[in-house]
């Protein structure tokens, strides 16, 4: 089962892969999986220093949070970015399929 179209895709969403339990857990999840058997991908909102190395065994998208911090008084200014966010990740999720 080496063929990508044969592996099962996993697609885990974390906000950051800074320092935590969330991210030791997805660790330690990522890194048990048999890569024959499973196409790992991770969506993270913030490009953060991790402790973790994930780069080796998955692919981690960074959805562009920096353009994406909102201004506290500017509801459009929020309302584009969560837009933008949102759109990012069709965009991940839909390359996943081809």
């Amino acid at each position: 089962m080496n063929n990508k179209k044969e592996q099962l895709q996993i697609v885990f969403i974390i906000p950051t892969l800074a320092h935590g339990g969330t991210q030791r857990l997805l660790y330690e999840i990522e890194t048990h999986l048999d890569r024959n058997l499973f196409d790992c991908q991770i969506i993270c909102f913030s490009n953060s220093e991790s402790p973790y190395n994930f780069k080796d065994r998955a692919k981690v998208h960074y959805l562009d949070s920096q353009n994406n911090k909102p201004s506290f008084g500017n509801f459009l200014f929020r309302t584009i970015s969560r837009f933008t966010i949102i759109w990012q990740l069709r965009q991940i999720v839909k390359s996943l399929n081809d």
